[in-house]
């Protein structure tokens, strides 16, 4: 049995002789609380408000940020006075944040105890990220309005700001919680990123996989290498404003990097070898194959790089000068994406590229691998292995699988349920994005004609609706505890081929709020018909965030009725 769940079985059991007094379903939190108790009466939030931090010096550094931005939170929703740490000497209301290692039996990270009662607010996290987890439950708890964060343009919705008195006994299922943006076929602005992390955060999860290299186009800048950005970058018209040209600057991705980890978010860059590389290869031809038509620019548009050429491949056979240049990248990566892992891609490698090249050819011969999926493999690991040397963890897509996972490396298993199983039995740790069940790009449902025009003829039947994301397990039958372990988590990929940032809302919510319950909260807990009670607030939040999200959605006609 995982281990999360032993935890969440362990506080029922302690718990379960107290009665409930209030339906948990009246406590609106996503994802929902693995032990919840909530009481009759309330405690009422009135300024001045304190913050009080209890812990040593490093953690009362990182409590202190936390508890600047729900200080900031709190003035700008409702105009509260409200003072933190040391500066907070007295108030008619009170929030204490404190560390206790020891709270978990397992000592997981991000769990956290949250009370409220007459003697005030009580946040204990076994870590500094366990009371953020826990300050996202007390938002969540507060109206809806709060959101709107112009407390003077919404006096009238919280006349009355209280929170009822609850015990939440709370961790996480699994330690990836995860959500992938592809920036690359449409590029988003740095402050829809933003945006997306924020809720991210508020719904608990954890990393942020920012999809950034394509065949369609580059979107990482990387200065020993400028034509990456400013040939791969700009597939449309560039007299024209349009959302398939640009590219992140080092110092925007910093600034996303550095605002995802302040909110407990890792962020995994994807720069994807060896298929999906047409923007590079039009950048930078000698890293490509010699044999077929030389790459040129098609007409404006989606398939520039790739249209009139077809798809290319980074040149194995080549490697002498191949491998360099993928390390000098991520090595450029390095000074910004500071979490220690890098997503490698190694799906969809285009048949006919390698088969055909003269230099492919000979290293296949020299090496004696058995096909181009062997290559494919010494390839990836001969990257994997010296970005290891320097303190960085791969991921890579489950086509990996057939020539080898690298020691250490993390599958994404995608195109098939099976290659869960098949990669926890080859003893490696596996993330669960199985596309029938996840993918944010897939219509959730057929209500919406014009929406399901949209999508390639294939998908349109692939129906993933919010219920189907909430019915996923990402634990499939059949294993071992020991198996079990291996599955870290769940990720919510959206491709943008055809989501334009006009429809990326719609595409994305309310089904992310669904991932996150799906990652947290555990099997023996999860409950459909309260996730749809609860997200009848979640809705509101969403709508103050100024969220634009699909209101054909399955969950919200049976939430209205």
């Amino acid at each position: 049995m995982n281990k999360y769940i032993i935890s969440s079985c362990l506080l029922y059991l302690i718990f379960a002789s107290t009665p409930w007094i209030n339906a948990r379903e009246d406590v609106s939190i996503i994802p929902r609380c693995n032990l919840l108790e909530a009481y009759e009466g309330f405690y009422h939030l009135q300024s001045p408000v304190r913050i009080i931090i209890v812990g040593d010096d490093f953690s009362k550094n990182q409590l202190k940020a936390d508890a600047d931005r729900f200080a900031t939170f709190l003035r700008n929703g409702k105009g509260l006075e409200v003072a933190v740490g040391e500066e907070a000497k007295a108030g008619n209301s009170e929030i204490v944040l404190k560390i206790e290692e020891g709270l978990f039996q397992h000592g997981d990270k991000g769990a956290y105890h949250l009370s409220v009662g007459p003697q005030g607010i009580h946040i204990t996290g076994v870590d500094t990220q366990g009371v953020f987890y826990g300050l996202q439950s007390l938002k969540q708890m507060l109206p809806p309005a709060i959101f709107y964060q112009d407390y003077e343009a919404h006096p009238d919705a919280l006349p009355d700001f209280k929170v009822g008195f609850i015990k939440i006994k709370d961790a996480p299922r699994f330690a990836w919680r995860g959500f992938m943006l592809d920036s690359c076929r449409h590029i988003q602005p740095v402050e829809k990123i933003k945006q997306y992390i924020d809720l991210m955060a508020l719904y608990k999860m954890n990393i942020f996989h920012w999809h950034l290299t394509e065949d369609e186009a580059w979107r990482a800048e990387v200065k020993k290498y400028p034509k990456l950005t400013t040939i791969g970058g700009y597939p449309g018209d560039r007299s024209k404003d349009e959302e398939l040209n640009g590219f992140y600057t080092q110092e925007q991705m910093r600034e996303i990097v550095s605002y995802a980890n302040e909110r407990y978010i890792k962020v995994v860059p994807e720069f994807d070898i060896p298929g999906h590389v047409n923007a590079l290869l039009m950048a930078y031809p000698e890293y490509g194959c010699n044999e077929g038509p030389p790459l040129k620019m098609g007409k404006f548009g989606m398939r520039s790089f790739s249209s009139d050429a077809g798809r290319r491949a980074i040149c194995a056979g080549k490697h002498e000068a191949t491998i360099p240049f993928i390390l000098d990248v991520f090595t450029e990566f390095k000074t910004i994406f500071t979490d220690g892992l890098f997503h490698i891609g190694g799906d969809e490698r285009p048949r006919g590229n390698w088969e055909k090249c003269t230099h492919c050819i000979a290293l296949m011969k020299q090496m004696n691998f058995k096909d181009e999926h062997y290559m494919q493999n010494w390839l990836l690991n001969e990257v994997s292995q010296r970005l290891g040397e320097r303190g960085i963890r791969t991921v890579a897509w489950a086509e990996h699988l057939q020539g080898g996972v690298p020691e250490g490396q993390i599958v994404q298993a995608w195109h098939k349920a099976s290659h869960v199983t098949q990669a926890i039995r080859t003893g490696r740790e596996v993330i669960n994005s199985y596309n029938r069940k996840i993918y944010l790009d897939y219509p959730a449902n057929k209500t919406n004609v014009e929406e399901l025009e949209m999508h390639n003829r294939r998908y349109r039947n692939r129906l993933v609706s919010t219920e189907s994301i909430y019915s996923l397990n990402p634990i499939p039958k059949g294993l071992t505890p020991e198996e079990e372990d291996r599955i870290i988590g769940l990720e919510a990929p959206v491709w943008t081929e055809q989501i334009q940032l006009n429809r990326l809302d719609k595409k994305v919510f309310p089904r992310l709020l669904s991932v996150a319950e799906t990652g947290w909260t555990s099997p023996k807990v999860k409950n459909w018909e309260s996730f749809q009670r609860r997200f009848v607030k979640h809705s509101q939040i969403l709508e103050a965030l100024n969220i634009d999200y699909d209101r054909n959605d399955s969950i919200i006609e049976t939430s209205e009725q």
